[in-house]
């Protein structure tokens, strides 16, 4: 059997086909970390450049002394502004994201807007207005962000206060849950509010900053729902995602850990399987595809049967150089990622380790990025090994390469729709697409269907691979090779 492999490899590496899925896998790598290095800085710019010439033109056909049109006016040429004195500042200045996400520069600005060309305009609270925006940008060109959030955390506080003191009054139920769920709201975002001043988290683009912005939106989520009775299966799911984003944002925050980069050679690693899945399916299907049509093809068939080997054992060694070939495209994967990705970023970021959160536990979990990548390769192992199986196998019944290669590639090309409709079809649950992704378990996951869990799910995988391998080694063995 040992030989049989060994011949095997020999066979499939004097090909240059896959000396040109190697050169494919370096350009693959070099590609995806030039690409997560590459500013988008100017794309950011002719974003607002695009903007400010459509207000202008909206402007231009506007005309304000006409009552219908004035508000639409005011507010077109409040956006005008805005867009303007964006750029003022760099892109992923901490005055754009302000700007951006608070409504503090943009309402100085409508109030000097409705003031100036306004029905009701007036000259004096024109004047205010104008000292009110003066403070503001005087602000953001010194780059006193902190002051903008000493303000919005006073104003924030008072709000609190202010529906606190209405609960004392109100009796109807109804009206308390809502008043009392604003009240969370409110708290959430004054919580990251003092995170920003204790931890100096600034409103730029930074890894912490973003992170202040995950956990607003994974908490107010969580807020809304955690108390909800009779949660749908798309609520539970939002539930949980929200508490996992909720849960790793804080834990980032309050161990103050900045990361340069998110999306950097450490993030490609970790989700090598996101990132390379689709040319490692690929190249592993190419190769199980033409490894048994390949010899009916060229004839080179009879010449194998008349060794001293069983047909079973042929085969089996050209399933088992089928399987080994994904691992040797992960490897090679794994390597160039390594080595590609550390000359750019440098060898530090893999260092820093992911961070995961544990519903089992309801902890945080941290794990060295080698060991995460590990685990979410084991996860999609049993997608890649069916997707080999599958082409491997149609080679062996059809000896068509261009079926064999085909039909698997569009089966994981359109496998998200498929799952798509389990809630419909409930006997889809246990094809194979809903099964073949075991990533959906980690951490206390659940299946993308009710009724599935993590043993269940390995089960069906392996059904599907027997009756495929079974089905391929009876029409093997009973194939006539006499006019071959």
């Amino acid at each position: 059997m040992s030989r049989l492999i060994k011949n095997e490899f020999k066979k499939l590496f004097s090909r240059k086909l896959m000396y040109v899925l190697f050169i494919i896998i370096i350009g693959a790598a070099i590609m995806a970390n030039l690409l997560y290095n590459t500013s988008m800085s100017y794309i950011q710019n002719e974003n607002l450049e695009q903007s400010l010439a459509y207000y202008d033109k909206e402007l231009k056909s506007t005309d304000y002394k006409k009552e219908e049109q004035n508000s639409y006016y005011i507010n077109i040429k409040t956006e005008y502004d805005l867009t303007k004195l964006k750029l003022e500042y760099a892109p992923n200045s901490w005055q754009n994201n302000f700007m951006n996400n608070s409504d503090t520069v943009y309402l100085a600005l409508n109030e000097i807007n409705q003031n100036t060309y306004g029905l009701n305009k007036d000259s004096k609270k024109l004047q205010e207005a104008q000292e009110k925006f003066q403070k503001i940008k005087e602000r953001l060109d010194s780059g006193d962000w902190k002051s903008f959030v000493s303000d919005q955390l006073n104003t924030n506080k008072e709000e609190i206060a202010f529906y606190e003191e209405q609960l004392k009054s109100i009796k109807d139920k109804n009206t308390v849950e809502e008043i009392k769920q604003t009240i969370e709201m409110s708290k959430i975002t004054q919580q990251t509010l003092e995170w920003r001043l204790e931890k100096n988290i600034t409103y730029d683009n930074s890894f912490l900053s973003s992170k202040i912005e995950e956990y607003t939106f994974g908490a107010q989520s969580v807020k809304r729902l955690e108390n909800k009775e009779n949660r749908t299966k798309e609520e539970e799911h939002e539930y949980q995602e929200s508490l996992k984003q909720m849960s790793i944002a804080k834990y980032y925050i309050e161990n103050n850990i900045q990361i340069e980069n998110e999306y950097d050679a450490r993030y490609v690693l970790s989700n090598l399987t996101n990132e390379y899945g689709i040319f490692i399916v690929i190249f592993s299907i190419i190769v199980a595809g033409t490894i048994v049509s390949n010899e009916f093809q060229k004839g080179t068939i009879k010449l194998l049967l008349t060794r001293p080997y069983s047909r079973n054992k042929i085969l089996f060694s050209k399933f088992i150089v089928s399987i080994i070939c994904i691992f040797i495209f992960i490897i090679i994967f794994i390597i160039a990622q390594y080595f590609i990705g550390g000359i750019i970023y440098g060898f530090d970021v893999f260092n820093i380790p992911e961070v995961e959160y544990n519903f089992n536990t309801n902890s945080i979990v941290v794990i060295p990025v080698l060991q995460y990548m590990s685990i979410k390769i084991l996860c999609v192992l049993p997608m890649y090994i069916l997707l080999t199986t599958l082409a491997f196998a149609l080679s062996t019944i059809t000896m068509n390469s261009s079926i064999a290669i085909a039909i698997p590639i569009l089966g994981y090309m359109v496998s998200d729709a498929i799952n798509i409709f389990i809630d419909r079809v409930k006997l889809l649950k246990y094809f194979v697409t809903a099964n073949w992704d075991l990533s959906v378990y980690l951490f206390g996951g659940q299946g993308i269907a009710e009724g599935l869990n993590f043993w269940l799910s390995i089960a069906i995988c392996c059904v599907y691979l027997v009756i495929m391998l079974v089905v391929a080694f009876i029409v093997f063995k009973k194939r006539d090779i006499k006019n071959v």
